[in-house]
């Protein structure tokens, strides 16, 4: 537990120095973009969103299919 202290402690004493380096590299990496910094968040949330909308859509219609199946074979078993 001491080892992980001063671990932290050494982080807390170049925390200024790893922000500038975080800073700079988002920077770089998005220097180019139309967005720049909106896009580090919009390009996520646009996957999700295309996500939902693709998997919703297509397993929507299947389970309700398996559901009306799966009662009806139940039935016909009694």
């Amino acid at each position: 537990m001491d080892k992980f202290k001063r671990r932290l402690a050494v982080f807390h004493h170049y925390r200024p120095l790893l922000s500038q380096l975080v800073m700079k590299d988002i920077k770089l990496k998005y220097r180019r973009s139309f967005l720049g910094y909106l896009w580090s968040i919009l390009n996520p949330l646009m996957i999700m969103g295309i996500m939902v909308l693709v998997f919703s859509s297509m397993f929507r219609f299947d389970i309700q299919l398996r559901i009306r199946q799966c009662g009806r074979s139940q039935e016909m078993q009694h």
